[in-house]
C-alpha cells in the first residue's frame, strides 16, 4: 500500500507539473506536504490514522525524485548536468544514511514520535526554504554560463 503512493505520487509529476509553472514551487510544497504527514503522525493516537498520515507522506515522497531531475534538468546544460546529478544522488545517500542514523539514535533516547516530529520540522523547514529561495536567488543556469 506504501509503495502504491509512492508511485501515485510520481505518476502525477508529468501530469501535473507539466502544464503548471514553478516545479521549485512544486518540490517545496512536497516537502512541506512530506513533513505535514509525518506530523500528524506524530501527533495521531489511533492506528489507521497513522497510517494515513504515513501514506500522505508517501505520496508528497513520490514528487521528490521526478522533480528533483526535472528542476535540475532544466536548469543545466548536458556535461555539466550529468556532474551534478552524480554528484546531487552522492549528497542524496549520504543524506539518507545520516538521516536514518540520527532518526535511530533519537528514537532510542525518546520516543519514535518525537523523532517524527523533528523530522517533520525539517522537511517544512526545507520546504520553506527551497520556496524562499525561488524567490530571492538567480536561477542555476546563471551559473552555468562561461565567464569572459
Amino acid at each position: 500500500l506504501i509503495s502504491v503512493f509512492l508511485y501515485l505520487g510520481s505518476w502525477l509529476v508529468p501530469r501535473c507539473c507539466g502544464r503548471l509553472a514553478g516545479k521549485r514551487s512544486w518540490l517545496a510544497g512536497s516537502l512541506v506536504l512530506m513533513g505535514v504527514g509525518l506530523f500528524s503522525a506524530g501527533m495521531a493516537t489511533g492506528g489507521v490514522t497513522i497510517l494515513f498520515c504515513l501514506l500522505t507522506f508517501e505520496f508528497g515522497r513520490g514528487f521528490i525524485e521526478p522533480l528533483r531531475r526535472a528542476f535540475i534538468n532544466g536548469q543545466l546544460a548536458g556535461e555539466k548536468r550529468a556532474s551534478l546529478l552524480a554528484l546531487e544522488e552522492c549528497v542524496y545517500r549520504f543524506s539518507a544514511a545520516a538521516g536514518l542514523l540520527s532518526s535511530g539514535a533519537i528514537a532510542q533516547h525518546y520516543d519514535l514520535r518525537a523523532t517524527w516530529l523533528l523530522s517533520a520540522g525539517v522537511l517544512v523547514a526545507a520546504g520553506v526554504a527551497i520556496a524562499a529561495w525561488g524567490r530571492l536567488a538567480l536561477p542555476l543556469s546563471a551559473f552555468s554560463r562561461a565567464q569572459p
